[in-house]
């Protein structure tokens, strides 16, 4: 999995996870991450060549026509075989993204506190944005269309970790055995892993007590705040 042009983000970078109220239940009940299928996650291009990767494995690689079109059907299988958990990268909280997910709550932690959090099976990484018509994701690491997004995403500043269900004999990629599901948690210390939550802007009263209530059943001793763009202008 290790890859110099993917190195681990700092332990201090401040990450964001948002979620509708719904799977912040969920994820309290099953007191983990859920990691969902890569050719899942809504975007058709999530994980996949563009139209120049195969140029690119045969005039730059030297691939034959028939080995680079094999490579391709690799890479759909890593898609159907990878899972992700995706966190935005900020100091502060993204009015875009609370637009995105509408009555929600945020969760916040670093890079490091994310790491001790996950097994070492897991990757974390930035992902990058290109433009899928005249560029391309890494075609010489396996899970290099993984971290590769269209420029339409940018505002996500996306870090994800990364999963995969697979294993290579040679050149052959084999897939471990699982029964091929959409998603999985991976459970951990909550407590260790979240600084803070936010609820999102404009969020009533009660919700927010709601949030507190129900953290404090399930033994989450954090507490939920309001959001930053709540506050009033001094004027």
């Amino acid at each position: 999995m290790e890859h110099e042009e993917y190195a681990e983000p700092s332990g201090d970078t401040p990450i964001w996870r948002y979620m509708n109220f719904i799977k912040f239940i969920a994820m309290l009940e099953r007191g983990g991450l859920y990691f969902s299928r890569a050719d899942l996650l809504g975007d058709s291009f999530e994980g996949t060549f563009t139209p120049c990767s195969t140029q690119i494995l045969i005039e730059r690689l030297g691939y034959t026509k028939a080995k680079a079109k094999r490579w391709s059907e690799i890479v759909k299988h890593i898609r159907k075989n990878s899972y992700v958990t995706c966190w935005h990268e900020g100091e502060h909280e993204s009015a875009a993204l609370w637009r995105h997910y509408g009555d929600a709550v945020a969760i916040r932690s670093t890079c490091g506190k994310l790491r001790a959090f996950l097994p070492d099976y897991c990757k974390i990484a930035r992902v990058r944005y290109i433009d899928y018509k005249n560029d391309h994701p890494d075609v010489n690491y396996s899970a290099g269309p993984l971290l590769f997004k269209r420029h339409a995403f940018a505002h996500e500043h996306e870090i994800r970790a990364l999963w995969h269900t697979f294993t290579y004999e040679g050149s052959r990629l084999v897939p471990n055995k699982h029964p091929g599901f959409p998603g999985e948690y991976v459970e951990g210390d909550l407590n260790a892993l979240i600084d803070c939550m936010v609820a999102a802007p404009q969020s009533e009263q009660w919700f927010i007590e709601l949030v507190h209530r129900v953290t404090k059943r399930y033994g989450l001793k954090k507490i939920c705040t309001k959001s930053d763009l709540d506050i009033s202008p001094p004027f």
